[in-house]
Protein backbone atom coordinates (compact mmCIF):
# COMPACT_ATOMS: atom_id res chain seq x y z
CA UNK A 1 0.00 0.00 0.00
CA UNK A 2 2.50 2.38 1.07
CA UNK A 3 5.11 1.24 -2.05
CA UNK A 4 1.57 2.15 -4.11
CA UNK A 5 1.00 6.06 -2.71
CA UNK A 6 4.40 6.60 -4.06
CA UNK A 7 3.22 7.36 -7.59
CA UNK A 8 0.41 9.35 -6.19
CA UNK A 9 2.56 12.54 -5.02
CA UNK A 10 1.40 15.41 -6.84
CA UNK A 11 5.04 15.81 -8.97
CA UNK A 12 4.56 12.19 -9.82
CA UNK A 13 1.18 12.80 -10.89
CA UNK A 14 2.31 15.63 -12.81
CA UNK A 15 5.04 13.43 -14.65
CA UNK A 16 1.50 11.38 -15.30
CA UNK A 17 0.33 14.25 -16.87
CA UNK A 18 3.31 15.04 -19.45
CA UNK A 19 3.14 11.31 -21.09
CA UNK A 20 -0.94 11.31 -21.62
CA UNK A 21 -0.89 14.44 -23.22
CA UNK A 22 2.34 13.41 -25.47
CA UNK A 23 0.49 9.67 -26.14
CA UNK A 24 -2.45 11.89 -27.15
CA UNK A 25 -0.88 14.15 -29.39
CA UNK A 26 0.44 11.28 -31.31
CA UNK A 27 -2.66 9.30 -31.41
CA UNK A 28 -4.69 12.52 -32.95
CA UNK A 29 -1.45 12.77 -35.27
CA UNK A 30 -1.63 9.33 -36.20
CA UNK A 31 -5.14 8.60 -36.06
CA UNK A 32 -7.36 9.82 -39.10
CA UNK A 33 -10.31 10.59 -37.09
CA UNK A 34 -8.47 12.52 -35.10
CA UNK A 35 -7.02 15.05 -36.65
CA UNK A 36 -9.14 17.61 -36.59
CA UNK A 37 -8.13 18.02 -33.26
CA UNK A 38 -4.77 19.77 -34.10
CA UNK A 39 -5.94 22.00 -36.29
CA UNK A 40 -5.71 25.50 -35.72
CA UNK A 41 -5.15 28.98 -37.22
CA UNK A 42 -4.91 28.78 -40.90
CA UNK A 43 -4.29 24.91 -40.60
CA UNK A 44 -8.54 25.06 -40.04
CA UNK A 45 -9.41 26.76 -42.76
CA UNK A 46 -11.73 24.85 -45.14
CA UNK A 47 -12.11 22.17 -42.42
CA UNK A 48 -15.28 22.54 -40.89
CA UNK A 49 -17.41 19.96 -40.80
CA UNK A 50 -21.26 19.64 -41.41
CA UNK A 51 -23.62 20.64 -38.33
CA UNK A 52 -26.22 18.11 -38.56
CA UNK A 53 -26.93 14.60 -37.04
CA UNK A 54 -23.00 14.88 -35.36
CA UNK A 55 -22.05 12.35 -32.75
CA UNK A 56 -21.28 13.21 -29.16
CA UNK A 57 -17.06 13.15 -30.52
CA UNK A 58 -18.28 14.99 -33.93
CA UNK A 59 -19.90 18.00 -31.13
CA UNK A 60 -16.37 17.73 -28.84
CA UNK A 61 -14.14 18.00 -32.09
CA UNK A 62 -16.32 21.04 -33.67
CA UNK A 63 -15.88 23.12 -30.23
CA UNK A 64 -13.34 25.72 -30.79
CA UNK A 65 -12.41 28.90 -28.76
CA UNK A 66 -10.69 32.24 -30.18
CA UNK A 67 -6.73 31.78 -30.90
CA UNK A 68 -6.35 35.19 -28.97
CA UNK A 69 -6.77 32.88 -25.78
CA UNK A 70 -3.11 31.62 -26.40
CA UNK A 71 -2.44 35.20 -24.37
CA UNK A 72 -4.18 33.32 -20.97
CA UNK A 73 -1.27 31.03 -21.23
CA UNK A 74 1.44 33.70 -20.30
CA UNK A 75 -0.48 35.64 -18.24
CA UNK A 76 -0.98 32.70 -16.41
CA UNK A 77 2.50 31.81 -16.65
CA UNK A 78 3.74 35.55 -15.59
CA UNK A 79 1.70 35.26 -12.30
CA UNK A 80 2.90 31.84 -11.46
CA UNK A 81 6.33 32.09 -12.27
CA UNK A 82 6.44 35.51 -10.17
CA UNK A 83 4.94 34.80 -7.58
CA UNK A 84 7.25 31.30 -7.09
CA UNK A 85 10.21 33.42 -7.69
CA UNK A 86 9.42 36.14 -4.86
CA UNK A 87 8.05 33.61 -2.27
CA UNK A 88 11.60 31.41 -2.65
CA UNK A 89 13.68 34.85 -2.31
CA UNK A 90 11.95 36.50 0.40
CA UNK A 91 11.26 33.12 2.05
CA UNK A 92 14.12 32.19 4.96
CA UNK A 93 14.80 28.49 5.84
CA UNK A 94 12.83 28.85 9.10
CA UNK A 95 9.84 30.11 7.12
CA UNK A 96 9.75 26.85 4.75
CA UNK A 97 9.18 24.94 7.62
CA UNK A 98 5.40 25.73 7.76
CA UNK A 99 5.52 23.77 4.29
CA UNK A 100 6.95 20.39 6.27
CA UNK A 101 3.38 18.89 6.93
CA UNK A 102 2.28 19.05 3.55
CA UNK A 103 5.86 18.41 1.81
CA UNK A 104 5.25 13.91 1.59
CA UNK A 105 2.20 14.42 -0.39
CA UNK A 106 3.35 16.75 -2.61
CA UNK A 107 7.10 15.35 -3.28
CA UNK A 108 8.27 11.42 -3.07
CA UNK A 109 11.47 10.65 -0.84
CA UNK A 110 12.84 8.90 -3.52
CA UNK A 111 13.10 11.90 -6.41
CA UNK A 112 16.23 14.08 -6.58
CA UNK A 113 15.45 17.56 -5.56
CA UNK A 114 16.58 20.54 -7.56
CA UNK A 115 18.76 23.24 -5.76
CA UNK A 116 18.20 27.11 -4.97
CA UNK A 117 19.71 28.39 -7.60
CA UNK A 118 18.03 25.85 -10.41
CA UNK A 119 14.68 27.43 -9.27
CA UNK A 120 15.42 30.82 -9.53
CA UNK A 121 17.04 30.36 -12.72
CA UNK A 122 14.08 28.50 -14.38
CA UNK A 123 12.03 30.54 -12.99
CA UNK A 124 13.45 33.58 -14.14
CA UNK A 125 13.11 32.13 -17.71
CA UNK A 126 10.02 31.78 -17.55
CA UNK A 127 9.26 35.44 -16.60
CA UNK A 128 11.27 36.71 -19.02
CA UNK A 129 9.24 34.15 -21.45
CA UNK A 130 6.15 34.66 -20.23
CA UNK A 131 6.50 38.91 -20.18
CA UNK A 132 8.01 39.17 -23.95
CA UNK A 133 5.06 36.58 -24.98
CA UNK A 134 2.67 38.72 -23.13
CA UNK A 135 3.72 42.00 -25.00
CA UNK A 136 4.06 39.92 -28.40
CA UNK A 137 0.47 38.74 -27.82
CA UNK A 138 -1.14 42.21 -26.61
CA UNK A 139 0.94 44.54 -28.47
CA UNK A 140 2.50 42.51 -31.87
CA UNK A 141 0.09 39.28 -32.97
CA UNK A 142 -2.98 40.06 -35.29
CA UNK A 143 -5.67 37.62 -34.00
CA UNK A 144 -8.33 37.61 -36.52
CA UNK A 145 -11.66 37.37 -35.52
CA UNK A 146 -11.90 33.73 -37.24
CA UNK A 147 -9.16 32.30 -35.83
CA UNK A 148 -9.67 29.07 -33.94
CA UNK A 149 -8.27 26.60 -31.56
CA UNK A 150 -9.44 23.47 -30.86
CA UNK A 151 -11.05 23.56 -26.87
CA UNK A 152 -8.33 20.09 -25.98
CA UNK A 153 -5.75 22.68 -27.20
CA UNK A 154 -6.61 25.13 -24.78
CA UNK A 155 -6.68 23.39 -21.77
CA UNK A 156 -3.31 21.15 -22.76
CA UNK A 157 -2.37 24.85 -22.65
CA UNK A 158 -3.35 25.25 -19.66
CA UNK A 159 -1.95 22.57 -17.79
CA UNK A 160 1.60 22.63 -19.78
CA UNK A 161 1.84 26.53 -17.97
CA UNK A 162 0.92 25.81 -14.97
CA UNK A 163 3.38 22.66 -14.68
CA UNK A 164 6.04 24.23 -15.67
CA UNK A 165 6.13 27.11 -12.56
CA UNK A 166 4.69 24.40 -10.46
CA UNK A 167 6.68 21.45 -10.81
CA UNK A 168 10.18 23.29 -9.90
CA UNK A 169 9.00 24.72 -6.74
CA UNK A 170 8.16 20.97 -5.69
CA UNK A 171 11.04 19.67 -7.02
CA UNK A 172 12.67 21.96 -4.64
CA UNK A 173 10.82 21.38 -1.45
CA UNK A 174 13.37 18.53 -0.01
CA UNK A 175 15.49 21.37 -0.04
CA UNK A 176 13.75 23.63 1.40
CA UNK A 177 15.58 22.87 4.91
CA UNK A 178 19.42 23.06 3.83
CA UNK A 179 19.77 26.91 3.49
CA UNK A 180 19.39 27.21 -0.07
CA UNK A 181 22.01 25.28 -1.33
CA UNK A 182 23.23 25.62 -4.61
CA UNK A 183 24.74 23.76 -7.28
CA UNK A 184 27.84 24.40 -9.04
CA UNK A 185 26.49 24.99 -12.86
CA UNK A 186 29.77 25.74 -14.50
CA UNK A 187 29.81 26.21 -18.35
CA UNK A 188 25.86 24.72 -18.36
CA UNK A 189 24.25 27.65 -17.08
CA UNK A 190 26.61 29.60 -19.47
CA UNK A 191 25.40 27.34 -22.20
CA UNK A 192 21.72 27.55 -21.33
CA UNK A 193 21.66 31.25 -20.91
CA UNK A 194 22.92 31.54 -24.23
CA UNK A 195 20.87 29.68 -26.05
CA UNK A 196 17.61 30.36 -24.05
CA UNK A 197 18.54 34.23 -25.02
CA UNK A 198 19.34 33.58 -28.44
CA UNK A 199 16.13 31.43 -29.30
CA UNK A 200 14.11 34.61 -27.39
CA UNK A 201 15.19 37.03 -29.69
CA UNK A 202 15.15 35.29 -33.31
CA UNK A 203 11.29 34.11 -31.50
CA UNK A 204 10.41 37.86 -30.95
CA UNK A 205 11.99 38.65 -34.22
CA UNK A 206 10.06 35.57 -35.85
CA UNK A 207 6.48 36.94 -34.46
CA UNK A 208 7.25 40.19 -35.76
CA UNK A 209 7.33 38.89 -38.73
CA UNK A 210 4.78 36.78 -39.00
CA UNK A 211 2.41 39.95 -37.70
CA UNK A 212 3.54 42.45 -40.64
CA UNK A 213 2.15 39.52 -43.42
CA UNK A 214 -0.85 39.79 -45.52
CA UNK A 215 -3.28 37.18 -44.37
CA UNK A 216 -1.56 33.28 -44.98
CA UNK A 217 1.23 34.56 -47.33
CA UNK A 218 4.66 32.33 -46.72
CA UNK A 219 6.56 34.02 -44.63
CA UNK A 220 10.61 34.94 -46.23
CA UNK A 221 12.41 36.60 -42.72
CA UNK A 222 15.41 34.72 -41.73
CA UNK A 223 15.22 30.79 -41.31
CA UNK A 224 11.58 31.09 -42.82
CA UNK A 225 13.27 30.76 -46.23
CA UNK A 226 13.70 27.28 -45.01
CA UNK A 227 11.44 25.87 -42.57
CA UNK A 228 7.94 26.55 -41.64
CA UNK A 229 8.21 26.91 -37.97
CA UNK A 230 11.57 28.51 -37.37
CA UNK A 231 9.65 30.77 -33.99
CA UNK A 232 8.86 26.61 -33.37
CA UNK A 233 12.46 25.91 -33.41
CA UNK A 234 13.15 28.78 -31.20
CA UNK A 235 10.63 27.14 -28.47
CA UNK A 236 12.16 24.07 -29.01
CA UNK A 237 15.86 25.96 -27.97
CA UNK A 238 14.17 27.95 -25.00
CA UNK A 239 13.03 24.14 -23.44
CA UNK A 240 16.22 22.37 -23.88
CA UNK A 241 17.80 24.99 -21.95
CA UNK A 242 15.04 24.11 -19.44
CA UNK A 243 16.07 20.61 -19.42
CA UNK A 244 19.81 21.88 -19.05
CA UNK A 245 19.66 23.33 -15.73
CA UNK A 246 16.81 21.10 -14.58
CA UNK A 247 18.72 17.89 -15.50
CA UNK A 248 16.38 15.14 -14.65
CA UNK A 249 13.55 13.25 -15.73
CA UNK A 250 10.46 16.22 -15.42
CA UNK A 251 12.31 18.30 -17.25
CA UNK A 252 13.33 15.38 -20.01
CA UNK A 253 9.41 15.18 -20.04
CA UNK A 254 8.99 18.66 -19.98
CA UNK A 255 11.11 18.59 -23.33
CA UNK A 256 9.53 15.61 -25.05
CA UNK A 257 6.18 17.69 -24.74
CA UNK A 258 7.00 20.71 -26.54
CA UNK A 259 8.89 18.87 -29.15
CA UNK A 260 6.11 16.85 -29.51
CA UNK A 261 3.39 19.26 -29.70
CA UNK A 262 5.24 22.10 -31.75
CA UNK A 263 6.41 19.20 -34.40
CA UNK A 264 2.88 17.57 -35.08
CA UNK A 265 2.24 21.55 -35.19
CA UNK A 266 4.75 22.21 -37.93
CA UNK A 267 4.08 19.53 -39.90
CA UNK A 268 0.32 20.62 -40.19
CA UNK A 269 1.64 24.42 -41.05
CA UNK A 270 4.60 22.50 -43.40
CA UNK A 271 1.87 21.44 -45.50
CA UNK A 272 -0.35 24.12 -45.51
CA UNK A 273 2.54 25.92 -47.36
CA UNK A 274 3.37 23.45 -49.39
CA UNK A 275 -0.19 21.85 -50.81
CA UNK A 276 -0.86 22.29 -54.14
CA UNK A 277 -4.03 24.00 -53.59
CA UNK A 278 -2.09 27.25 -51.45
CA UNK A 279 1.23 27.28 -54.25
CA UNK A 280 2.63 28.98 -51.48
CA UNK A 281 6.23 27.35 -51.55
CA UNK A 282 7.89 27.18 -55.35
CA UNK A 283 8.40 23.47 -56.40
CA UNK A 284 12.07 24.26 -56.70
CA UNK A 285 12.22 25.04 -52.86
CA UNK A 286 10.20 21.83 -51.93
CA UNK A 287 13.69 19.70 -51.84
CA UNK A 288 15.19 22.06 -48.78
CA UNK A 289 12.19 23.38 -47.24
CA UNK A 290 11.81 21.31 -44.12
CA UNK A 291 9.25 21.84 -40.62
CA UNK A 292 10.88 22.93 -38.09
CA UNK A 293 14.37 22.23 -37.67
CA UNK A 294 16.99 23.50 -39.91
CA UNK A 295 17.74 20.47 -42.15
CA UNK A 296 16.68 17.97 -40.40
CA UNK A 297 13.00 17.79 -39.83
Amino acid sequence: MVKALQYLYLSSIIGYLYILGISSVLLAYYCSPLNGLLKYGKTLVGSDKPSNNKSWFQYFESIYIPKSTFCHFYVISLVLSTISLLFTITTSVEDWNFLSWITPFLVSPTIEPISYNQLEIIMLMNIIQALRRCYECYCISNFSPKSKIHISHYFAGLFFYTAINIQPVLLYLPNKGTDHEMTKLGGAFLISALLFLTASVDQFMNHKHLSQLKKYTQPSYGLFKYVSCPHYFDEIVIYFAHLIILRNWYGILEFIWVVCNLCVSADGTYRYYTSEKQGVVAKDNMARYYRIIPFVY
